[in-house]
């Protein structure tokens, strides 16, 4: 968890050097959403262009859940400042972003993995009740 923790803010910090939107679109910036959305668009030049249609459609792939509709988030991503990188210090931190969003996710999947088997593990003891 402190792992997780710490990529976490790894990815908050490096997103604010440079393109904050990301952090305001939706509720937790680890949540599969957020990071699904940090991988497609991993800078402001590749959110470049992002329209309503394309965004809908994102959120439709993604399964969005949330009540802001495409407009909205929309509104909100391209309401944060832009940072002024050169080419390469944006292809860098590109691949800061896009390498701290996968460890997310790869740590993420590991943590649900063994909770569930905690859990598949209490419940088959014979004590498992008195444990809960």
């Amino acid at each position: 968890m402190h792992t997780r923790v710490a990529l976490a803010h790894q990815l908050r910090a490096e997103l604010e050097r440079f393109w904050p939107g990301p952090i305001r679109l939706f509720t937790n910036l680890t949540s599969p959403i957020s990071l699904a959305f940090v991988e497609r668009y991993p800078s402001p030049a590749h959110a470049h262009g992002l329209g309503e249609q394309r965004f809908a459609a994102f959120l439709k792939w993604e399964r969005y859940r949330g009540v802001k509709t495409p407009s909205q988030l929309l509104a909100k991503l391209g309401g944060a400042a832009e940072g002024r990188a050169g080419e390469a210090e944006l292809n860098a931190r590109r691949a800061i972003v896009l390498a701290l969003a996968s460890a997310l996710q790869q740590i993420t999947a590991q943590i649900k993995e063994l909770e569930r088997q905690i859990a598949d593990a209490i419940h088959a003891h014979s004590d498992g009740e008195i444990f809960l």
